[in-house]
């Protein structure tokens, strides 16, 4: 592996690049070959460009999982931050005394057990639902992940960003992404929202993982990500769909800010007889970042919430 680091001079952040060749992958014959990956990582007062490599693309829609995997796109997304640590960076993860992330590879039919089992545990630790996990939930699920890597001297953070609003830097949800993704890659959350009368209500949500960035300072309520969708699959009308993994296939997306009037519909009570959920709701103006993309059209408009960010750092 070849490390270049080049730093000039150049306004009050200054200019630093640093690219890492990666090694290409001798492919096996059960599965494609793995292209190169150069990481980039380029800051200045204008821009942040980031690229990640080292990180998988782990289908979430398997057989043996509670309806097929329809709600494992969180514990997915966690699985590619956490072996993208330990790929990178040799961080210590693995469930109890089992197999250590070091040995699974997604892409191997060999390692396809030890994968839904990272999936299944991500899941529980995670307080996975019918209906999916919380962004909070995930960050918990990180820290147990870790547990046994702060043992051994290393260093974990994660915290979580909301849409709405810059932070207390003046820093927009755009930046802040971007920023964070120089650490390691983000999960993030959105809503699909439908079109109602008067504005959009939200009808299910998704995450994904951010492996690329390119925030530009001059056009602050956009930015440019790369992503891999742990739902989407070039092979999902072949036989073999559920029991085995499919290709990584990376999206391009663009977010831009937008604020929406969103419909906010009450919540059944199970407890009641009457349906609350059909009582008048409330509506709210808020900020969203709409995201768009070749995969992403269709009859639902995808309004990112949030993300996780990550980070682990060795002893010193």
């Amino acid at each position: 592996m070849s490390f270049v680091r080049v730093v000039r001079g150049g306004g009050v952040a200054g200019v630093a690049a640093m690219v890492l060749a990666g090694v290409p992958v001798v492919a096996q014959a059960d599965k494609a070959p793995v292209p190169v990956c150069s990481s980039v990582l380029e800051l200045d007062q204008d821009t942040i460009n980031v690229k990640l490599c080292h990180t998988s693309d782990v289908d979430q829609h398997w057989y043996s999982l509670p309806k097929e995997g329809g709600a494992y796109c969180g514990p997915a997304t966690l699985f590619n931050v956490l072996h993208h640590f330990n790929r990178r960076k040799g961080a210590p993860v693995r469930i109890g005394g089992g197999v250590p992330m070091t040995e699974v590879d997604p892409r191997d039919p060999a390692d396809t057990t030890e994968t839904k089992d990272w999936l299944t545990t991500l899941g529980t630790w995670s307080k996975i639902t019918s209906t999916g996990t919380q962004l909070s939930e995930l960050r918990k699920a990180f820290n147990t992940a870790t547990v046994g890597a702060r043992l051994d001297g290393w260093t974990t953070a994660t915290g979580g960003v909301p849409s709405t609003g810059p932070n207390a830097l003046g820093q927009s949800f755009g930046h802040q992404l971007a920023s964070k993704l120089t650490a390691g890659p983000a999960q993030i959350l959105y809503g699909r929202y439908k079109q109602v009368y008067g504005g959009v209500e939200r009808d299910g949500g998704h995450m994904v993982t951010v492996i690329a960035a390119n925030y530009d300072l001059d056009t602050p309520d956009t930015i440019k990500l790369t992503v891999y969708d742990p739902a989407r699959a070039a092979d999902k009308d072949a036989p073999t769909y559920l029991i085995s993994q499919s290709q990584y296939q990376a999206e391009q997306v663009t977010l831009k800010k937008k604020v929406i009037h969103e419909y906010l519909r009450p919540a059944d009570d199970p407890d009641t007889v009457k349906d609350e959920s059909l009582t008048l709701g409330t509506w709210r103006w808020i900020e969203r970042w709409h995201l768009t993309g070749p995969s992403y059209e269709g009859t639902t408009e995808a309004m990112v919430e949030g993300f996780n960010w990550f980070s682990m750092y060795p002893p010193q």
